[in-house]
């Protein structure tokens, strides 16, 4: 699911902020923190994103 993710990104990296979500909240449950935080910040770098998961966004960045 990761590798599907990232190759879509790597196609279109602006095609919808929930795709960073997705990807940085799947890395954050493999314990890949590094790179959760990475996508978790192109995530917010969208400006208008969904305030539940700007949240539960927040939380997993400052856990990493």
């Amino acid at each position: 699911m990761e590798e599907m993710l990232s190759k879509s990104l790597e196609l279109c990296e602006y095609v919808d902020a929930d795709a960073y979500f997705q990807l940085g909240w799947l890395q954050y449950d493999l314990k890949k923190y590094k790179e959760s935080v990475k996508s978790l910040r192109k995530f917010f770098d969208f400006g208008k994103v969904s305030e539940d998961h700007a949240r539960k966004a927040d939380t997993m960045i400052a856990r990493s």
